[in-house]
């Protein structure tokens, strides 16, 4: 690492669940736009490499077929003041993992793994910082921190319940409490209430689930930090994920620092916020494919279940508006979004096209 300064300030552009934030590559003058997420390694899209003559070396096998490539040679990768040199990052065809072409890259815990890093969601911005720079943050939940190596992910121990298990904190994960399909035996029987989707409302790479749960658990431990009846999505995890995600709805309620090198969180609960208990939607998701968009799953007895939409439909219209003028953002915005209560849809499935209103509903059973 090079800390040009003891500590610097970056502004981030928060989207959903993601946080953007500039990045240069081996002391470029442009400066691209790149995702921070502490679930993830650091790549770059094949097409800037290409565009930087990053020399692509070593296919990495994935058991998946995917183009997955590292560098030949040492690149130097820049957020702010703070540089690595001599990293050797992933390239792989990033349009595959996420739908806005404006990305160009992750940043992920094998490159932040050298700071200590402040994520402020209130005030939009991170703080890289050298280890040993004095910091203070009132009211903080001190927490013990491991790291799964070589991927540096960084881990708590948790609770579900009364089984123990690790939790990773992921701010790529627009899940508040994500729980892997193996621990549905172990853990359901903490659940007040459970649906199941047809089809997929969550997918990770590199695995072939064929549905997923929901479910309202009446405790949940992270370190120290008791929360109750809290929503938890069931997904398959990749092999080298057997941990439970603790994503976005719960870490943006809380100013976070997290030490990689000295292997420790503070986590202060900012003012005034509440953990949600529930999730009120109208029980879709969706796949953005190249040419169109199609249902992936739909939670049952949501209202995409009650008015038939089906995985695979095509959605044609939302509001009226052909999907192909909206970004995934503005769609999932619509999706998610607790201020949008009602949305319509022009769909083509086995029935034909219909235009279908739905109404957004909690999905958990009170």
């Amino acid at each position: 690492p090079v800390y040009n300064k003891d500590s610097c300030r970056v502004a981030i552009h928060l989207i959903g669940h993601r946080i953007y934030l500039p990045v240069t590559i081996n002391n470029s003058a442009t400066k691209y736009r790149f995702i921070m997420d502490t679930g993830a390694l650091t790549m770059i899209d094949e097409r800037l490499a290409d565009e930087l003559k990053i020399d692509v070396g070593t296919k990495v096998p994935t058991g998946t077929g995917s183009n997955v490539f590292i560098t030949r040679k040492y690149v130097t990768i820049g957020v702010g003041d703070m540089q690595v040199t001599n990293f050797i990052p992933i390239v792989t065809n990033l349009r595959t993992i996420v739908n806005d072409t404006s990305v160009k890259g992750f940043i992920g815990s094998d490159w932040l793994r050298f700071f200590q890093v402040m994520i402020d969601y209130r005030d939009s911005c991170i703080v890289l910082m050298h280890p040993d720079c004095p910091v203070n943050i009132p009211n903080a939940y001190e927490i013990t921190m491991y790291r799964q190596q070589p991927l540096n992910f960084p881990l708590i121990k948790c609770k579900v319940g009364k089984v123990n298990i690790y939790g990773m904190l992921d701010t790529g994960s627009p899940f508040g409490i994500v729980l892997p399909m193996s621990m549905v035996k172990h853990t359901l029987t903490y659940a007040t209430t459970v649906i199941k989707s047809k089809g997929l409302i969550a997918k990770w790479p590199f695995t072939a689930p064929t549905c997923n749960y929901l479910a309202r658990i009446k405790c949940i431990k992270l370190d120290t930090i008791t929360i109750y009846d809290i929503p938890v999505l069931y997904a398959e995890m990749p092999k080298n994920l057997s941990y439970m995600l603790i994503g976005k709805e719960i870490l943006d309620k809380f100013l976070l620092l997290i030490n990689y090198p000295k292997n420790k969180v503070w986590m202060s609960p900012y003012k005034n916020v509440a953990f949600k208990h529930n999730v009120y939607s109208v029980g879709i998701a969706l796949e953005h494919k190249p040419n169109n968009v199609v249902v992936q799953g739909v939670w049952e007895g949501s209202s995409a279940d009650v008015n038939g939409i089906q995985p695979g439909d095509t959605i044609l219209e939302i509001n009226s508006i052909d999907v192909s003028q909206l970004t995934p953002y503005e769609i999932e915005r619509m999706l998610y979004d607790d201020t949008v209560h009602v949305i319509t849809l022009h769909v083509k499935g086995a029935q034909g096209e219909r235009t279908l209103t739905l109404t957004k509903s909690m999905l958990l059973p009170e």
